[in-house]
């Protein structure tokens, strides 16, 4: 849990640009690491669209470090999507033409099918949460 909030710190810190931000903490089924980063691989391309094309701030994979005695449902990553406000946030995305237009010349239709319907099959559990920025301080350097 203390890696937890550390990160949340430092992500917070990170994302000062950003309002709003979703994190998945995802739960990988025994001996799925493999095929999950193989999906998340696929999606950094598509992800790497959508900041292109000015629908989200930014998108990040992080891998938890955990401890021996970490309790059966703790992470083993989290996903941060990170929006400019909540407009961006729930606007509505074609990711079908984004998945096409970034992976059509590159890879099957079958493949792209495939890695579109499989992402959940890795994850035991994922749980979403949105953060969104109440009040900050500028980091402008220096000392309080």
């Amino acid at each position: 849990m203390k890696n937890v909030c550390v990160l949340f710190a430092f992500l917070c810190a990170t994302f000062m640009q950003a309002q709003v931000f979703n994190s998945e903490f995802v739960v990988l089924k025994e001996g799925a690491e493999k095929e999950y980063l193989a999906i998340e691989k696929f999606y950094q391309a598509v992800n790497q669209e959508l900041v292109t094309q000015g629908k989200k701030l930014g998108w990040s994979v992080w891998k938890m470090e955990l401890p021996d005695d970490a309790p059966e449902m703790a992470p083993h990553y989290v996903i941060f999507n990170v929006y400019a406000n909540e407009e961006q946030r729930n606007a509505k995305i074609d990711y079908e033409s984004i998945v096409q237009k970034v992976w059509k010349e590159k890879m099957s239709k079958s493949k792209i099918k495939k890695m579109q319907t499989t992402w959940k099959a890795p994850r035991k559990q994922t749980r979403i949460y949105t953060q969104a920025v109440v009040d900050q301080i500028p980091l402008i350097g220096g000392e309080f």
